[in-house]
């Protein structure tokens, strides 16, 4: 028997395996398909604090990421000060993690999907491709596309977006671009990244109809004549927008994208995931230590990650949701206000790939943002101001610090 069965082999499965198994319990990380890493279906970028947090070997990194251009439906360009990352080779990534994994003490098992988890007494029973597996404790690192949390009673996250990306050559392409057309993406953008001696990666996030918003990003392209041939297959994959209501069922638990934990604004995951492993391994060590896994004692995980980023989550979606009201003669004023030298100075200081809440809560304090914002938000919401927004995501988010947590 098992002490743990991870499923899912991705940075957050292997981080959450590694952690445990490296305590001394008996640890299966699991993965449905015959390689880690494969098929790719991620940007690649995190910041230069998640790759130290991790110790993540340099052949693992691509570029440091110094220029992020924010572009209009006119064309005009607004660069974002002080905002920085890294891009990387995600295929590398989950193989170092789980190599990790492995090396302190976890085993691995390719190509081998779950179907089901049935809880028998105090363990579970795991149906596997061609087997069953039992174990004490089962973590669903499945992702966001999996069915398999909400078949075990999980809950989903509130929400799903969609997202889509494929390699074309683009002309002229000096750093990140984010493009804000709401006729494209709605309350959303789209984005081309350059990757060195590869073709540049094209993508965007959207509440629904990803290929209709792709073909419209490829024809604004091809409009301005940057656009050239495009490479290999598109991706399409779901997002989730905001923290699971239950991500712990008795010895079940659900970590990274499976449960929410994934950046509201930009839709990254990596990061929050993996940090969320790290709660949720201190959680179940915690249980060994008091004599016994036992449910009482999981269940203070889904309180732990909350507590830590639940706020984050709700304030990025509630911006989300605001945005979608903008409409494009808006975006080009709220693109002209990166130009004035209050706003850019809060940028320069508070720009963070990671955490979004601070640097919002900053702007808000100028009153040029705020009159905009209680503008957007009383549209989205009529009658409400913006406090009151900001209160029903958590009573202090005025005055959340993320480097407190």
């Amino acid at each position: 028997m098992y002490d743990l069965v991870v499923v899912g082999s991705g940075p957050t499965g292997s981080r959450l395996a590694a952690r445990v198994a490296e305590a001394g319990l008996r640890t299966l990380l699991v993965e449905e398909h015959e390689q880690v890493g494969l098929p790719v279906h991620c940007t690649g970028i995190v910041s230069e604090e998640m790759l130290r947090r991790y110790v993540v070997p340099d052949t693992v990194r691509t570029v440091r990421l110094n220029r992020f251009d924010l572009i209009t439906p006119t064309g005009r360009r607004a660069r974002i000060p002080g905002l920085q990352a890294w891009l990387i080779n995600r295929r590398k990534l989950d193989q170092s993690l789980a190599s990790q994994a492995v090396q302190r003490g976890a085993e691995l098992l390719m190509g081998t999907p779950v179907e089901a988890v049935k809880p028998v007494g105090h363990h579970l029973d795991l149906v596997l491709k061609d087997r069953r597996v039992t174990t004490r404790l089962c973590a669903l690192a499945t992702g966001a596309m999996s069915t398999l949390p909400q078949r075990c009673g999980l809950k989903s996250p509130p929400a799903f977006w969609q997202t889509a990306q494929l390699r074309a050559e683009v002309a002229d392409l000096a750093g990140v671009e984010v493009y804000l057309e709401q006729s494209i993406t709605p309350g959303s953008f789209s984005y081309a990244v350059p990757v060195p001696g590869e073709t540049p990666l094209l993508g965007l996030i959207t509440r629904s109809g990803a290929w209709p918003a792709m073909h419209r990003f490829l024809e604004r392209l091809g409009k301005s004549g940057r656009l050239g041939s495009m490479v290999g297959k598109a991706t399409c994959r779901r997002i989730p927008m905001g923290p699971s209501p239950r991500s712990v069922r008795g010895r079940l638990m659900a970590v990274g994208d499976a449960a929410g934990q994934a950046k509201t604004t930009t839709g990254g995951g990596i990061y929050f995931g993996m940090m969320c492993a790290d709660l949720l391994a201190d959680t179940i060590l915690e249980a060994r230590s008091g004599g016994d896994f036992l449910p009482a004692r999981l269940a203070g995980y889904d309180q732990r990650w909350k507590k830590r980023f639940r706020t984050e989550l709700r304030a990025g979606y509630l911006a989300r949701r605001i945005f979608e009201h903008v409409d494009d003669r808006e975006l080009e004023e709220l693109a002209g206000m990166l130009e004035d030298p209050e706003i850019r100075g809060v940028l320069a200081r508070e720009a963070d790939y990671d955490c979004h809440l601070p640097l919002m809560n900053s702007l808000l304090r100028l009153p040029s943002v705020r009159r905009v914002a209680l503008n957007l938000a009383g549209r989205r919401f009529p009658g409400a101001t913006l406090m009151a927004l900001l209160r029903r995501v958590d009573p202090g988010a005025a005055r959340f610090s993320w480097r407190n947590t």
